[in-house]
């Protein structure tokens, strides 16, 4: 039996090739040691999800969840000091590119459409 949360659903929607081939293009992950562009897009998804107020609740919301994290493409759940500096020392611009190449994507799915009935 296998048990997918509603985070673990929305993660694998997304355009997974797009977003990767935007990170390869930005060089975010040039000189990177482990807690890549991924993870931390991936934490900043699960802080809106969760409705995280701190970085410690990101934290330890991850560390609940650690032996579903390898489905999520995350290795280990990261500690606050990594979480805060990645926060502080990536290059925003990516996560803006994603927020549009994923917007772009569903928005060609006919999601965002209005229908008049």
């Amino acid at each position: 039996m296998t048990n997918i949360t509603l985070f673990a659903q929305a993660i694998g929607k997304l355009p997974k090739e797009k977003i990767r081939k935007i990170i390869r293009e930005s060089g975010t992950d040039k000189h990177c040691k482990g807690y890549d562009t991924w993870s931390l897009f991936v934490s900043m998804m699960f802080s809106q999800f969760s409705n995280c107020d701190s970085v410690r609740d990101i934290s330890n919301g991850l560390n609940s969840a650690n032996g579903n994290l390898n489905h999520l493409g995350i290795a280990r759940a990261p500690s606050k000091s990594t979480i805060a500096y990645q926060n502080a020392h990536r290059n925003s611009n990516v996560f803006r590119d994603i927020y549009y190449a994923t917007f772009q994507h569903f928005g060609q799915q006919g999601l965002w459409q209005r229908h008049k009935f």
